[in-house]
């Protein structure tokens, strides 16, 4: 598996968005709080994912973006471990919020987004037995 980010993976479009905000389970890993739902049909890719990161929180862009870059970039790092865990006739979306009022440092958000996609997994093999 490739370690890339494409456009398949990226969860998009109001309906898919309205969809995961009504019907989904959370939790929080500090400094991230996840949102996701596990879907029957099977897309292209395992999961699709998005990051939100608060305007309320960082005015600037310019942070937004940095914070959005290391939570992607961990994620892309640590999925393929993920996908292996997850069914074939199964896909889910995935949403990480960013919570912090700090930028903090690319370990900080990896371990909490490792944790993130742990507990989805485990959750997620609880479910299906």
């Amino acid at each position: 598996m490739t370690l890339s980010f494409c456009k398949e993976e990226r969860l998009y479009g109001k309906r898919l968005f309205d969809n995961l905000l009504r019907d989904n389970k959370n939790f929080v890993r500090y400094p991230i709080r996840v949102l996701y739902r596990i879907r029957e049909n099977k897309s292209s890719f395992p999961a699709r994912i998005a990051v939100s990161v608060g305007k309320r929180r960082f005015k600037h862009a310019v942070d937004r973006n940095i914070i959005r870059r290391k939570i992607k970039e961990s994620y892309r790092l640590n999925k393929s471990e993920f996908f292996e865990l997850i069914p074939d006739n199964m896909s889910i979306d995935i949403l990480f919020i960013y919570l912090d009022y700090n930028i903090l440092d690319y370990d900080t958000i990896n371990k909490a987004l490792k944790a993130s996609l742990e507990k989805i997994t485990r959750n997620f093999l609880t479910q299906g037995e």
